[in-house]
C-alpha cells in the first residue's frame, strides 16, 4: 500500500506492525464466519430440511435433523463469540496505537468503524440465538400457520446476520486500508526515492491516483483548479482524480471521466504530468480475462459518449454525511444511494473507475459492493490494492520538491 508524506517519529504502546497484523487477522477471521454463516445458512432452508422440521410428528430423522441443525448453529455462535474477543481487542489496537497515527483522520475512522464493528458483533450473536430459539420452536407441536410463520422469520433473521456480517467486511477493510497507509509512512527523502518510478512500469489495467500539491494551484489556469479544490474540500484529501491506464500503440494512455477544453465525459488521453501533480500508481489483483472485461466495459462507455456528472460528485458530500449517520444509527455500514443523479450513464471520475472493475468481475474497495458512491480517497485506502509506485513528472523528480510536496501536514487522504 501507499505513503503519503514524511512522518514524525512518535512512541506508542503498540507499533503499526503489529496493528496491521491484528487487522489482518480480524479482517480473515470475519470472512472465515461469512463462509461458515453461508454455508449453514443455505443448510437450514434448504427445502427438504425446512419440511422435516416442519413436521408434526416427531421421527427419528427430525430428531437427527434437530440435533444436527442445532449443534451447527452453537458451533457458529461459539465462532462468532471468539470473534466478538477478537473484535474488542482489535479496538483496543487501535487506540494503543493511536500515537503512531499521522493523520487524525484516520485514527478517529479506525476507532469508530472498530467500534460499529463491536456493536454489530455483539447484535449478530443475538440474532443467531434467535435463530436458534426459532428452530426449537419448529420442533414443538405448532400449527402449519405458525410453522410458516417460524420459517418467515427464520429467513428474516439468516438474512439479518449475512447483512451484518458483510457490514463487517466493509468497515474492517475500510480500516485496514487506512492503517496499511499510515504504517507506511516515510521518515526521510531516502525512503521515499525507492517507491519513484517511471511510466514504463505502468500497466494496462493499473489505477492512477492524482495527488495535487500546492504547486498544482499556484501554477495552473483557474478553470482546471475550480473541480479538484472542490473535491478537496467535500474530500478532505489532496487526491483529485482517478483514471485507468491501458498500454497501446501510440503509447500511455488515461482512460477516465473528466470535463476539461474539448472533453467531458469518459475518453483516452495521452498520459501527461502537470506541474505540481504526482500519480500514486495502484493494482489489483486481476486475471487475463478480467483485463479483457475491464478494456470491453471501457471501451463501451466511450463509444456511448458518456458524459461527467457534476451532479453525482456534488450529491457526494451529503451521501457521505447520510451513509454515516445511518451507519451510526445501525451499528453497522449502510451505503446510502446518492440522490443527486440517477443516470447510470454519467459518471465523475472514482465512480467510472469503480463500474468498470465491477462489470469485470473485481471489487476494488470494500465499499464496492454497495454501489457506485466510491471516492478518489476509497480507492486510496482500498486493502484491495497493490501500491507500485510514484510518478513524478521528470523535472520534478529531485530531492528538494519531493520532500516538499510530501512534507507533514502538506498531504491529506
Amino acid at each position: 500500500m501507499v505513503f503519503w508524506r514524511i512522518r514524525s517519529g512518535t512512541e506508542n504502546k503498540l507499533s503499526f506492525d503489529d496493528l496491521v497484523r491484528e487487522s489482518n487477522s480480524t479482517k480473515e477471521e470475519n470472512s472465515q464466519l461469512i463462509k461458515y454463516w453461508e454455508r449453514f445458512s443455505a443448510y437450514l432452508l434448504a427445502p427438504r430440511i425446512r419440511k422435516i422440521l416442519s413436521r408434526k410428528e416427531q421421527s427419528l430423522e427430525k430428531q437427527k435433523t434437530f440435533y444436527t441443525v442445532i449443534n451447527e448453529g452453537k458451533k457458529i455462535k461459539e465462532l462468532t463469540e471468539s470473534f466478538s474477543n477478537r473484535v474488542k481487542k482489535y479496538y483496543h489496537a487501535v487506540i494503543d496505537a493511536g500515537g503512531s497515527f499521522a493523520q487524525k483522520r484516520h485514527l478517529r475512522l479506525s476507532e469508530k468503524f472498530a467500534a460499529n464493528i463491536v456493536s454489530n458483533t455483539k447484535k449478530i450473536l443475538s440474532a443467531e440465538e434467535k435463530s436458534l430459539d426459532l428452530i426449537r420452536e419448529l420442533t414443538n407441536k405448532i400449527s402449519s400457520k405458525e410453522t410458516q410463520n417460524r420459517i418467515r422469520e427464520l429467513r428474516k433473521v439468516s438474512k439479518e446476520i449475512t447483512n451484518r456480517l458483510e457490514d463487517n467486511e466493509v468497515l474492517i477493510g475500510d480500516a485496514v486500508g487506512r492503517i496499511q497507509i499510515e504504517s507506511n509512512l516515510v521518515h526521510q527523502y531516502e525512503d521515499i526515492r525507492k517507491y519513484l518510478i517511471d511510466k514504463s512500469r505502468i500497466e494496462t489495467g493499473d489505477i492512477l491516483l492524482s495527488f495535487k500539491s500546492k504547486e498544482f494551484f499556484g501554477k495552473t489556469a483557474w478553470f482546471r483548479r475550480v473541480l479538484p479544490m472542490i473535491t478537496m474540500a467535500m474530500e478532505k484529501s489532496s487526491i483529485t482524480h482517478a483514471a485507468v491506464c491501458a498500454q497501446m500503440s501510440g503509447g500511455l494512455k488515461f482512460i477516465d471521466a473528466m470535463i476539461d477544453i474539448g472533453v467531458n465525459g469518459v475518453a483516452i488521453r495521452d498520459f501527461e504530468i502537470r506541474d505540481g501533480e504526482v500519480f500514486v500508481v495502484l493494482r489489483s489483483n486481476i486475471n487475463a480475462n478480467q483485463k479483457i472485461m475491464l478494456l470491453g466495459a471501457m471501451r463501451k462507455y466511450i463509444q456511448e459518449k458518456s458524459k461527467y456528472s457534476v451532479l453525482k460528485l456534488a450529491g457526494l458530500l451529503p451521501t457521505m454525511v447520510l451513509t454515516s449517520l445511518t451507519s451510526i444509527f445501525s451499528g453497522g455500514y449502510k451505503q446510502i444511494p446518492n440522490f443527486m443523479g440517477e443516470r447510470k450513464s454519467e459518471f465523475f471520475c472514482s465512480e467510472f473507475v469503480n463500474q468498470v472493475f465491477l462489470e469485470a468481475g473485481v471489487m476494488l474497495t470494500p465499499k464496492s459492493r454497495y454501489g457506485s458512491t466510491v471516492s478518489p480517497p476509497d480507492i486510496a485506502t482500498s486493502p484491495y490494492l497493490k501500491f507500485i509506485g510514484l510518478v513524478f513528472k521528470d523535472s520534478e523528480r529531485t530531492e528538494e520538491i519531493v520532500t516538499r510536496y510530501f512534507k507533514k501536514k502538506k498531504v491529506k487522504i
